[in-house]
């Protein structure tokens, strides 16, 4: 069976490709240098850079440290030479190796002095002052995209499902993985819901939230792992819920991408794995989380109307949010192998190479619900529990084999 949908839906969500170029993002570059026009410089590089949040500093008098008082420090730092270099370099390189970070040094290329005080002070690389910005551009993209492969080794998973189809399913989905994730494989997880005016992870883990998501935003700036914890629901399983349950609703766009930014880092710094329940919709605010997020997880259902839908978001993602195809697994839920439309169709229809398929079992889940208890508590010999039990495998990167028995755990204390 072969479906002909629209691959190349026209037109942009709401003018979302110009308005991406104002998002903000963790990554903040520091351009700095003790000569004013030297600085000047710095203002086309932001034009070249959209990933990244560029400010200045220009060192007048006190202290010559290029970094002093500034904090947090910035994910890089571009010192301009200019005429005066030798003390500010010189001082830079005395900073505590946690304290300094990667730096670039843009100065005279024929200054075999210049380029050896930039190599004293650690640069990484050492650009000709005489380079337009584009040519400049180049190597801070290549160092910028590096930072983030770092902090996404470091940090926390972030999985985010969103339904290509209002009642997919998503949310059922996201409460189980996120479940299956603290108590069966027995990693430090967070269930974000991000829908601030429908969110339930109650519904299907009995659990009702005091506080939550939207006061937690309103604080990123002042929160810390023990003041994040205090606005999560803490589930029998383990599981951290942060959530929007009964608060006052909110549009997403009375929200800041920033403060979301702030909160996911802290999640990331925290957390093994963060499992985010998306609203069907996405603005810059929900776009945001889609350009952090380590699996971006597209719920389905075997019809039409479905699959044109998510057609259409496939190519929000992928054309105007520019995520690579890599990243995003479609999951197909409530799958019938006697429906007419193919695991195959769906592939095809998406331009994917893999399609993931959780059966259909309205009794389990029925149940499920009426108990708000997750599926491998209720049903663990069920088939969509083992499905659902080898797709959280696929989106943490652990299996329940790797985790360590007891006895090894215990000999691990000692």
């Amino acid at each position: 069976m072969s479906l002909e949908l629209n691959r190349n839906p026209t037109g942009n969500i709401n003018g979302y490709a110009d308005a991406r170029k104002n998002y903000k993002t963790t990554l903040e570059v520091l351009c700095v240098s003790r000569n004013a026009e030297c600085l000047e410089m710095a203002s086309p590089l932001a034009d070249e850079l959209p990933m990244a949040r560029l400010s200045t500093r220009n060192i007048i008098n006190g202290h010559a440290d290029p970094l002093y008082s500034i904090e947090p420090l910035p994910d890089l730092v571009v010192f301009f030479q200019g005429t005066c270099w030798s003390r500010e370099l010189e001082e830079y390189s005395r900073r505590p190796a946690a304290a300094r970070p990667p730096l670039v040094v843009v100065g005279k290329a024929d200054d075999p002095e210049a380029l050896r005080s930039a190599l004293r002070a650690g640069a990484c690389e050492f650009l000709d002052e005489n380079a337009s910005p584009g040519q400049l551009a180049v190597p801070l993209k290549t160092m910028l995209a590096e930072i983030v492969a770092d902090r996404r080794e470091r940090d926390g998973n972030l999985v985010a499902l969103i339904n290509a189809k209002g009642g997919s399913g998503a949310s059922l989905l996201a409460s189980n993985i996120a479940a299956e994730s603290a108590e069966v494989l027995g990693l430090k997880t967070a269930l974000v819901d991000l829908d601030v005016q429908f969110g339930n992870p109650g519904q299907y883990l009995d659990a009702t939230p005091q506080r939550g998501l939207l006061e937690a935003l309103q604080m990123a700036d002042d929160l810390d792992r023990m003041a994040l914890e205090g606005y999560m629901i803490h589930h029998k399983s383990g599981l951290h819920i942060l959530s929007t349950e009964g608060q006052d609703r909110y549009q997403t766009d009375e929200l800041a991408e920033q403060q979301l930014e702030r909160l996911l880092a802290l999640l990331a710094e925290n957390y093994q794995q963060i499992i985010v329940d998306l609203p069907r919709h996405i603005d810059p605010f929900i776009a945001t989380l889609l350009e952090r997020a380590d699996r971006v997880v597209v719920v389905v259902q075997q019809d039409i109307a479905t699959l044109r839908d998510a057609t259409r978001l496939m190519h929000m993602l992928t054309v105007d949010l520019r995520l690579p195809r890599e990243r995003i697994e479609i999951v197909v839920n409530r799958f019938h192998a006697a429906t007419q439309i193919t695991l195959k169709d769906i592939a095809n229809t998406l331009s994917c190479e893999r399609v993931t398929a959780i059966p259909n079992d309205f009794r389990t889940v029925s149940e499920s619900l009426n108990r708000a208890a997750p599926l491998h508590e209720i049903a663990r010999d069920k088939a969509i529990t083992r499905a659902l039990q080898k797709l959280s495998e696929t989106l943490t990167g652990t299996t329940v084999q790797s985790r360590p028995g007891m006895l090894a755990r215990l000999k691990s204390w000692f």
